[in-house]
């Protein structure tokens, strides 16, 4: 069966609940795509972020370009494959339906991409696709600008990697030894923060 996706139930109810202890700094990896679902789920998390961080506060995240992932879909024909060097496919990823990142950010929520991974499930999974124009706008509602935008070969990602994985200056090595169609899927995202005003 395909995989069920749950939310955090505390990022989806709530708005602007704010712990009695507020924080420098949050990170969400490869995950804030499943708030992009529809206008009140976003400003429900949005909103939460804001509250729970002091004022000059940050909020990183790791994700997919809407952007960058429909400029590649639509020169791939529209499907991303990942190509083992047996020849099987290890990831495929399609747009679900026939759509395009509108010039108008508020009209981009639920544009939704098909993603399957061997490793995980031999089923597709639905996943929102982000536009950060419209984040921005969103994230603006509660005093918080974007401050950085960078690919995930950039500075800030590479030292958090080094760091987790304890691979230290042989991250640059190991991640010249993936395979073109992974190093294409993986330069799709994006690490973006925001910061809150003071």
């Amino acid at each position: 069966k395909p995989l069920a996706i749950t939310y955090p139930p505390a990022l989806m109810t709530w708005q602007g609940v704010a712990n009695k202890q507020q924080f420098d700094a949050a990170t969400c990896m490869f995950a804030f795509h499943y708030f992009h679902t529809d206008a009140k789920r976003l400003r429900n998390a949005t909103s939460n972020i804001a509250a729970n961080l002091k004022p000059g506060g940050t909020f990183t995240l790791v994700a997919l370009d809407g952007h960058l992932l429909e400029k590649a879909l639509d020169s791939k024909k529209g499907v991303l494959n990942g190509i083992e060097a047996d020849g099987t496919v290890s990831r495929s990823v399609r747009k679900k339906g026939s759509w395009t990142l509108s010039s108008k950010p508020s009209e981009n929520y639920c544009k939704e991409i098909a993603v399957r991974i061997a490793s995980i499930s031999k089923y597709e999974r639905s996943e929102p696709v982000i536009d950060f124009n419209l984040l921005d706008e969103v994230f603006a509602k509660d005093g918080m600008k974007r401050t950085l935008t960078e690919s995930l070969d950039g500075p800030l990602y590479t030292t958090y990697l080094a760091e987790m994985l304890k691979l230290g200056s042989e991250l640059p090595a190991r991640l010249k030894t993936l395979n073109a169609e992974v190093r294409d899927y993986i330069n799709l995202h994006v690490v973006v923060t925001y910061a809150k005003s003071m």
